[in-house]
């Protein structure tokens, strides 16, 4: 924003400056009786600094008039010249700014990478930090990446996230996953695409504004897809039909609530490997209660229809107290 309106002022000083041309070549061509030739010539030589011409000595108006022109012409120089370099510093600034925000993104690893910062994404970015997540934005817009960086202290790549290049500053190839949060399924489709074939191990969350565009994104590399009006619906429909129900899923998925609901990925060398989910006592030894356990390839099994085996490697769906699941092992 600042920069355009330096530019616009800018463009204003250089047109002062040339009408102020124009206006001395008329003043010439009336007060001294000068072609416009000769009159131009005189401009430039006094504007220039050269001198003035010395075949004949100018009247009482138009040394007046010599006067006049030059303080309104250095006037409007020295606001050209003025803009020009802040101008110049502030696009040198900004230049080394987005190379410490590419070097910083480049040496990150494990992060996440969110492309498009509107309100999905600013909302899914403050979930990622609230769980001590490192992110790297992607924005378009210059001036809200600029404001997103310094007022929320976010490492962000300015650029489209369409592009390999792009993606590439972000530090796509060390990132674990990237949100997919454009407003455009296009866009999202084309990203995603990009984001598989430049890391074929990341996760990849999609954002789809229609139904026509799930299976189009899906094929492209996406492993979720979210449809924000159709969950915005089913939430409003549960706060309607079930509002018990709905209160219970916000406490448990906040932050300010007694229980918390979160997943725990059983680590290798936990004691609670080889036992059933009964035989584990996991109320007892981490203080939480499971509800259910996804097994890689398998659906999600809710808790107490059967009672499989703990491996390493399964992620149990658990809730309890926010101090109990820090401190369950990872």
């Amino acid at each position: 924003m600042l920069q355009r309106m330096l530019r616009y002022k800018f463009y204003l000083a250089m047109v002062f400056m040339v009408a102020t041309i124009g206006v001395g070549v008329l003043g010439f061509h009336i007060l001294e009786d000068r072609s416009y030739l000769d009159s131009l010539y005189l401009v430039v030589q006094i504007l220039s600094t050269v001198g003035l011409d010395r075949q004949g000595e100018l009247s009482p108006e138009g040394r007046i008039f010599v006067i006049v022109l030059i303080m309104v012409f250095l006037g409007g120089f020295t606001v050209a010249a003025s803009i020009f370099v802040r101008q110049l510093m502030l696009e040198g600034g900004e230049k080394l700014r987005n190379r410490f925000r590419e070097r910083k993104a480049k040496k990150m690893k494990n992060h996440f990478i969110c492309c498009g910062y509107g309100r999905l994404g600013n909302q899914t970015v403050n979930e990622l930090l609230h769980f001590g997540c490192d992110v790297v934005v992607i924005e378009t817009d210059e001036s809200l990446a600029n404001q997103v960086s310094s007022e929320e202290g976010l490492t962000v790549i300015v650029g489209d996230a369409t592009e390999d290049e792009t993606l590439l500053k972000a530090g796509i190839k060390n990132a674990t996953g990237l949100l997919a949060t454009l407003a455009d399924d296009a866009d999202n489709v084309f990203v995603t695409l990009t984001a598989r074939q430049l890391n074929p191990s990341i996760r990849i969350i999609a954002r789809a504004n229609t139904e026509k565009t799930r299976r189009k994104i899906m094929q492209a590399g996406a492993e979720r897809l979210v449809l924000p009006h159709e969950m915005g619906g089913r939430r409003m429909a549960y706060a309607l039909m079930r509002p018990v129900l709905a209160d219970f899923i916000d406490k448990v998925m906040g932050d300010g609530g007694h229980q918390r609901l979160e997943q725990w990925t059983i680590p290798e060398g936990c004691e609670v490997v080889g036992k059933t989910v009964k035989e584990a006592q996991i109320r007892n030894r981490y203080g939480v209660s499971v509800l259910g356990l996804a097994r890689q390839g398998k659906e999600i099994e809710i808790a107490g229809q059967t009672d499989p085996q703990l491996q390493v490697g399964d992620t149990l769906i658990v809730i309890g107290p926010p101090d109990k699941l820090k401190t369950m092992p990872a």
